[in-house]
């Protein structure tokens, strides 16, 4: 396998340590993050002040006829209040995406959205019976969303379904679940015996419209106004493999980083309708952004059809994962397939900031690899007039099939490419698979936990 490694540090010269590293110079500002347990604490304050709205409002005399009731208004209530929060979550509103990370945050809100399905089922059930009125038809239209949610979200239907249509099938559904709030204002009593809470509930709703209308149409379009996103230039790296180059006005204020991501809509035949998620694939220099992809799907393909000039809409930058997650003096970066973007990315930063990386790229084939002409440029760089130590860069190529032996990114093969690997700084990046496999080998290898950072595409 080939291995790249940059000059040997001078004789007499030490490993730089965490002490001795320079100080990275980002874009990114310093913006404050609320704890995780202030989240937990606010999610359990209100559960707490739902069930209270409805422990108080039992219904006395028929024991049956009250708990069939009982079941039907706690059911619609924490299905309410679940949709409340997979509203806001979607938004994916900074301080919380700073706060717990946007896997975490993807986690969350598939796991509540299946709650709030079944809660939603629960109460339909329930409702069986009830006089028909125009509030039980909104009840009806809501659940179908949610439905239409948890259906396009099923892995064996989302991969098979256009983006552009999971998409539009999104923005419907949610669009939809509103109707719900109409339905539980107008017919809930627990909401009309207490105006107050009445207007924290509908706050709670307002503020998921407010915020994804800021997340995905005030702020691209401000950025728009303000930095000019426009195509430079469209690179072919590899059979199905482009890398989209955008330059724009002012670009260092956009605060992107090594390692983050953006929601990109290009404003082009076919492409418009719908926003990709892609990760930077370079380290932004103020001047110009890239992304690389894969070719995988309709929207995708399209892009090698771009020309320069084209207007871009931006969301983001997202992504916790930087340069400044790396806290070791030495970081090993494993990539996997389309992971090379964000990894290559990442390592450029870490370089120039004076650590020594090593970079491990398990490509399919055949071929040179996606991106191996960057990484061969920087395991031959370094920088200079720093005054401080040559951080050492290493890249190691795995080419070939996932099943060849040597190809196997086990414990022992990770300790043999990357020595030390267990006081190292650990950043894998791939398939949902690939980055499972590579996490147990990397923990069973003797890396600590809290040093091991990972994000995977699927």
């Amino acid at each position: 396998m080939p291995v790249h490694q940059a000059p040997a540090q001078p004789t007499g010269q030490t490993q730089p340590t965490s002490q001795a590293l320079p100080t990275r110079h980002t874009s990114q500002p310093h913006r404050r993050s609320v704890p995780a347990t202030a989240i937990f604490g606010l999610a359990a304050a209100g559960l707490l002040a739902v069930l209270w709205l409805w422990w108080t409002g039992q219904p006395g005399a028929d024991v049956a006829a009250g708990h069939h009731q009982n079941l039907t208004r706690l059911s619609g209530l924490l299905a309410g209040y679940s949709i409340i929060w997979l509203t806001c979550l979607i938004t994916r509103p900074p301080v919380l995406e700073r706060s717990l990370g946007s896997h975490r945050l993807t986690t969350w809100h598939r796991r509540l959205g299946t709650g709030a399905l079944a809660l939603t089922a629960v109460h339909l059930v329930s409702l069986e019976g009830h006089p028909a009125t125009w509030t039980m038809g909104l009840a009806h239209v809501a659940a179908g969303a949610m439905a239409l949610l948890a259906v396009t979200n099923l892995p064996v239907v989302r991969h098979r379904l256009p983006y552009t249509t999971w998409h539009a099938a999104h923005w419907l559904g949610y669009c939809l679940l509103w109707l719900g709030l109409s339905h539980q204002l107008a017919q809930g009593g627990d909401l009309a015996r207490h105006p107050l809470i009445a207007a924290a509930w509908v706050c709670g709703f307002g503020a998921g419209l407010v915020g994804l209308l800021y997340s995905r149409l005030i702020r691209p379009l401000t950025i728009s106004r303000r930095h000019r996103l426009r195509v430079a230039r469209v690179v072919q790296e590899a059979p199905n493999v482009v890398s989209v180059y955008l330059t724009g006005q002012g670009l260092a204020g956009l605060a992107a980083q090594a390692g983050q991501y953006c929601r990109w809509r290009f404003l082009a035949p076919g492409l418009w309708g719908s926003t990709n998620p892609y990760s930077l694939s370079a380290l932004p220099d103020g001047r110009q952004l890239r992304i690389t992809v894969a070719q995988v799907g309709g929207h995708s393909r399209r892009l090698s059809l771009l020309r320069a000039g084209t207007p871009v809409l931006m969301e983001g930058p997202y992504g916790t994962i930087t340069a400044d997650c790396f806290t070791r003096p030495r970081a090993v970066l494993v990539a996997g397939g389309s992971g090379i973007g964000p990894v290559l990315a990442l390592a450029q930063a870490l370089v120039a900031a004076g650590q020594s990386v090593t970079v491990i790229y398990r490509s399919r084939g055949p071929g040179r690899p996606v991106l191996g002409t960057d990484l061969d440029q920087l395991a031959g760089s370094s920088p200079t007039g720093t005054g401080e130590p040559l951080p050492q860069v290493q890249v190691h190529y795995l080419v070939g099939p996932r099943t060849d032996p040597a190809n196997a990114l086990t414990a022992e093969r990770l300790i043999t490419l990357a020595p030390g690997l267990d006081e190292a700084s650990v950043f894998i990046c791939g398939s949902p698979g690939f980055t499972a496999t590579v996490r147990q080998a990397a923990l069973a290898a003797g890396l600590p936990r809290a040093h091991l950072l990972s994000e995977s595409f699927g």
